[in-house]
């Protein structure tokens, strides 16, 4: 497996033995967690840390869906088809034909070697 999720519980809470307010506890800290901005802390529930294969953004989604590591492909091929079904809409989207086209070409796979057919870098934050 290429991918791992961090394992916690971030709703146990505790009654007080003072009174009736709830203490929220800490069932497990958060893998990596130190690698994001302090101030987003509060916000993230879970990191998932994927294979870096120029992919990355891929294999989160299918991480996060449970979906086999290597379905990255489907969820490219169904993006494409998405874009390509509704292109009047997403071209009115994005603002014209040429940003459409551009965004369409980035879902474009070489087969032969797994990889994007154009030079862009990318990379995937997950927050809940």
């Amino acid at each position: 497996m290429d991918f791992l999720h961090s394992q916690h519980d971030c709703c146990s809470s505790k009654k007080s033995s003072e009174g009736h307010i709830p203490q929220i506890l800490p069932v497990q800290s958060i893998p990596l967690l130190d690698q994001f901005l302090i101030g987003y802390h509060p916000y993230i529930l879970d990191v998932v840390d994927v294979k870096a294969d120029g992919h990355c953004g891929y294999h989160v989604v299918v991480a996060e869906l449970g979906m086999g590591e290597e379905s990255w492909v489907v969820v490219r091929k169904n993006l494409l088809k998405e874009l390509s079904e509704w292109r009047q809409e997403y071209v009115e989207h994005f603002g014209g034909d040429e940003r459409y086209e551009y965004l369409k070409k980035s879902l474009l796979v070489d087969h032969m070697l797994m990889v994007p057919t154009t030079n862009t870098l990318s990379f995937a934050l997950c927050i809940s």
